[in-house]
């Protein structure tokens, strides 16, 4: 048995070649239609795929000197043309697409230590809601969880004196205090720590010297900074509207000005870079799989951001009276189950078990949206990341989330009052992962590569 790789004759009960050591029955198929080439084809003969390597080489050095692949430079002079041969602009949009993806990172760094959530009011003064609210006019940031958050809770049922007996009422004021301090000491230091790294091998890729991408801990950081402000809201979101004689009073919790700053800052940065990276492919940016990425980049940024903002907002719509005279409010689960405890003096601790794992359901929803926005945008500038996983995982916590906040409303019996409750945040979050998870089942499905026998 001749190697068709050396030419070194083997016995014909060789498996690998004796001189090379390569496998003696190994194909040269082609990754895109599966037709079978030669051993030494660079470009597969029915579909000129590129079979290796050396051919997505041989042909880029051709491109940027606008001459045939037939034509090119030898393989074994690429490595040392291939660093010259890129035009000027090209080198000039890769250094603006790197100089804003590290201006992202600086407003990431920075507003992460500004994080925080206030109160929006509109058409009235914190007095004709702060009975509603109970947090009119405090603005709460990352550092308040640090110890103050404790002190207030404990000020506040020290004046109270609607103890029940199991401990289920502090028990709905501690829960979220404990997951706030949890998300402020892990945004901190692992934006911290993905910012050093991220410097690290900037510095390194601009010097020449071999490192791996800082691309992907760069927008890594803004997810984490995401999850933070959306989880913060999630936790304490509280909003109430009131119409009297056709007046509107609303007020309700929202990320504080600097989050939002923070926010739209580094998203806009990477939004420039994703751009760039697009830019810099030239006339491969008409190729099909340039423009699907580009199209679902953008359709996962869009869904992912009504999605998130459903996501922190409260579980539970309450709404009573009239056109004219009405009131509404949209509160955490928290703050649901420890009005029904006060009001109707609940013992069982179901309804803190629930109301608890809803908003694990709840947080962990708003992670696993952010990670999967993370992904596409990996994906989209450097194409080795995959959120389909992180999508149809997203689509089961949203089912568990609108569950969830159905059987509290069961345990608390809340279903049987008079007041009209309503899941308008789990419901429009389920729809929205639903539709997540379809545009990364697409752009998989269009991307998978097709295979054909000859």
């Amino acid at each position: 048995m001749i190697c068709k790789f050396c030419n070194c004759e083997n016995s014909d009960d060789s498996i690998y070649c004796k001189k090379c050591g390569k496998n003696l029955n190994q194909k040269n198929l082609c990754p895109r239609c599966g037709v079978e080439n030669d051993f030494d084809a660079l470009f597969c003969k029915r579909c000129g795929t590129a079979l290796s390597d050396d051919a997505n080489t041989v042909t880029r050095v051709a491109e940027e000197y606008q001459t045939p692949v037939t034509e090119a430079l030898p393989i074994a002079q690429v490595g040392t043309t291939v660093a010259n041969a890129r035009p000027m602009w090209k080198k000039a949009l890769e250094i603006v697409g790197a100089a804003f993806l590290m201006t992202a990172l600086f407003f990431t760094l920075l507003f992460t230590f500004f994080v925080g959530i206030n109160v929006k009011l509109s058409g009235g003064s914190p007095d004709s809601v702060a009975y509603i609210t109970g947090q009119v006019g405090v603005n709460l940031n990352l550092y308040y969880f640090f110890g103050q958050a404790y002190k207030d809770i404990d000020a506040a049922l020290s004046a109270t004196q609607s103890y029940d007996v199991n401990g289920c009422y502090w028990a709905t004021e501690y829960i979220p205090a404990v997951m706030g301090t949890i998300v402020a000491v892990g945004l901190i230091v692992s934006v911290v720590a993905l910012a050093a790294v991220s410097i690290v091998r900037f510095v390194a890729h601009f010097r020449g010297a071999k490192s791996k991408s800082f691309v992907n801990p760069i927008i890594t950081a803004f997810a984490l900074l995401l999850i933070g402000s959306v989880a913060l809201v999630a936790m304490y979101h509280s909003s109430v509207s009131l119409v009297s004689d056709g007046q509107k009073v609303s007020a309700a919790i929202v990320p504080n000005g600097e989050t939002i700053g923070g926010l739209v800052a580094a998203g806009v940065c990477i939004g420039i870079f994703v751009a760039c990276s697009f830019a810099v492919r030239g006339k491969d940016f008409c190729k099909k799989q340039n423009i699907l990425a580009l199209v679902f980049t953008l359709i996962t940024v869009v869904v992912s951001a009504v999605l998130l903002a459903f996501a922190a907002k409260g579980a539970i719509s309450v709404k009573e009276g009239d056109l004219y005279d009405s009131e509404s409010y949209c509160i955490s689960l928290m703050t649901f189950v420890a009005n029904f405890y006060l009001v109707q003096s609940f013992a069982d601790s179901s309804a803190l078990i629930v109301a608890t794992l809803c908003l694990v359901a709840q947080i962990a929803l708003v992670v696993l949206v952010s990670l999967c926005l993370r992904s596409q945008l990996i994906r989209a500038t450097e194409g080795r990341s995959k959120p389909l996983a992180l999508s149809i995982v997203a689509f089961a916590l949203a089912c568990v989330y609108l569950v969830l906040a159905v059987v509290l409303v069961h345990v608390t019996a809340a279903n049987d009052s008079e007041l009209k409750l309503m899941f308008t945040a789990p419901i429009v979050a389920l729809v929205f992962s639903a539709l997540l998870m379809g545009t990364c089942i697409t752009q998989s499905a269009l991307n998978r590569p097709v295979k054909t026998s000859e």
